[in-house]
């Protein structure tokens, strides 16, 4: 049997058992594996899904207060965010890695919005609309990228924009 090295992308078309050399469907293996990471990322939001987890995020330090990390698998480490299969499931740590980077983008996206809210609330005019002169630097700096001001001389919305003058013009 000849081993052959890759250093680019590859599809698996087929599996071959080593010891007897027949082909594997590898369809139901798929299911499975996805299937546990999907478990695992459900408990593991479960078990975050706490007041003390948003305090943590909200604080940005670990226990050691040092600055959490921004890769997701590392994050979840220094917190002790750790998946917890189930009673004689071996999970490799690729395979938890796989369950963190899903539940922490949408953890700190949440605290991020938490973070938030109160600036836009405060800046909220008596209509109802937001009044970007009544964010503070520090809230305008967070909104900026994802705040899209929409001129009213426009019949449609403008492309979005993070530069703090509107425009109407499009891009051929």
């Amino acid at each position: 049997m000849t081993l052959i090295q890759s250093a680019v992308p590859l599809r698996v078309g087929a599996a071959i058992d080593e010891v007897t050399g027949e082909d594997v469907d590898i369809g139901h293996l798929m299911r499975w594996l996805l299937d546990l990471v999907a478990n695992l990322s459900t408990d593991l939001m479960g078990r975050c899904w706490q007041p003390a987890t948003f305090t943590k995020l909200h604080e940005g330090v670990d226990a050691l207060g040092r600055k959490l990390p921004p890769t997701a698998a590392v994050f979840a480490q220094r917190l002790g965010w750790i998946p917890q299969p189930a009673a004689g499931v071996y999970v490799p740590s690729r395979v938890a890695r796989l369950a963190q980077a899903n539940v922490v983008p949408i953890l700190k996206t949440l605290a991020y919005r938490d973070r938030l809210i109160p600036h836009v609330m405060a800046a909220l005019d008596e209509d109802g609309h937001l009044d970007a002169s009544r964010l503070g630097e520090n809230a305008m700096t967070s909104v900026r990228p994802i705040y899209v001001i929409w001129p009213a001389s426009c019949a449609e919305p403008a492309p979005m924009r993070t530069a703090r003058s509107p425009s109407c013009s499009r891009r051929p």
